[in-house]
C-alpha cells in the first residue's frame, strides 16, 4: 500500500468520525475535512456524507458533496436528500444526458406538475432533453407543459402532429379542432385556414367513405380527386372540385390522365 493511500484512508476514517460530533460547526468541519483529504485522490466525500447524513447531519453531507468529484455518485445523494435543483445544475454541467433523465424523472416523480414545469424552465438543457423523452416515451406530458406555459404554438403542433398519426376520423378532427383554436389564439391565419380546410376534407373524406364503401383515409385533396375519378364517380369529382375550389387547369388535368 502507498503511503498516498494509506494516509487517505485513515484521514477518510478520521472524517467519518468528526461528520458525527454534532457540536462542530458544520461550515467549518466540511472546510477542514476538504483541507485535510483534498491533496489525496480517490477520496470518498459521498460515503462521508452518507455518515454525516445517517448522524442527521443532512447539511453537512450537502457540503460534503460539493468535494465529490465523481458526480454519477454525488447525483443520487443529493436527489436524496432534496436537493433537486442543485442535482439538476450539476448533471448539466456534468453533460451526462443519463444523469439529467435520472434527476428529471425524479422530479417529476416527487413533486406538482405545476412546480416541475416551473423548475425545468430555468435550465434550457435540461427544457430540451424532457421535450425530447416525451416526445418519445409519452405525449401527454409535453400536452402539460404547452398548457401550463399556454404555449399556444406548440399546441397547435401538438395536436397537428396527433391527427397525422392518429387512424380514427373522429380523432383526427377532434385533434385538428383543437389546433385550430390554438391558431385563432396566436392569430396565425394562414395556419388557421389550412386546418380549416384540412377538417372539411376529413368530413368529406368520412361521408365518401360511408356511401362508397372505399376508403379515402388520409389521402389529399388530389389524391382524393384522382381516386374519384379512377372509380369513375364523376359527379362526385365534380362536386370536389366545387367545394374545394380546385383550380380549373389542375382538374381538368387529371380528368385527362
Amino acid at each position: 500500500m502507498s503511503s498516498n493511500l494509506g494516509s487517505s484512508r485513515i484521514l477518510t476514517h478520521w472524517a467519518k468520525f468528526k461528520v458525527k460530533q454534532t457540536q462542530v460547526d458544520r461550515e467549518q468541519l466540511a472546510i477542514t475535512i476538504a483541507d485535510k483529504l483534498g491533496k489525496y485522490s480517490g477520496v470518498s466525500y459521498h460515503s462521508i456524507a452518507e455518515i454525516a447524513a445517517n448522524s442527521g447531519r443532512i447539511q453537512l453531507a450537502i457540503k460534503l458533496l460539493d468535494y465529490e468529484t465523481q458526480v454519477n455518485l454525488q447525483i443520487p445523494l443529493l436527489l436524496k436528500y432534496q436537493q433537486d435543483n442543485i442535482a439538476l445544475k450539476k448533471a448539466v454541467e456534468s453533460g451526462n444526458t443519463d444523469l439529467v433523465y435520472m434527476v428529471l424523472l425524479h422530479m417529476q416523480t416527487s413533486m406538482p406538475l405545476g412546480k416541475f414545469q416551473m423548475e425545468i424552465k430555468k435550465s434550457s438543457v435540461a427544457q430540451a432533453l424532457y421535450i425530447k423523452y416525451c416526445h418519445q416515451q409519452s405525449g401527454y406530458s409535453l400536452l402539460d407543459m404547452y398548457t401550463q406555459e399556454d404555449n399556444h404554438e406548440e399546441l397547435a403542433l401538438y395536436h397537428i402532429t396527433e391527427s397525422i398519426k392518429s387512424n380514427n376520423t373522429k380523432e383526427m378532427s377532434v385533434s385538428i379542432n383543437e389546433a385550430i383554436n390554438c391558431f385563432k389564439r396566436t392569430r396565425d391565419e394562414f395556419s388557421l385556414t389550412t386546418c380549416e380546410s384540412q377538417i372539411k376534407l376529413i368530413r368529406y373524406q368520412s361521408s365518401l367513405e360511408e356511401k362508397l364503401k372505399n376508403n379515402f383515409r388520409n389521402l389529399t385533396l388530389h389524391d382524393t380527386l384522382l381516386k374519384l375519378l379512377e372509380i369513375n364517380e364523376l359527379k362526385l369529382a365534380d362536386k370536389l372540385h366545387s367545394e374545394f375550389k380546385v383550380p380549373e387547369r389542375r382538374y381538368w388535368w387529371a380528368r385527362l390522365t
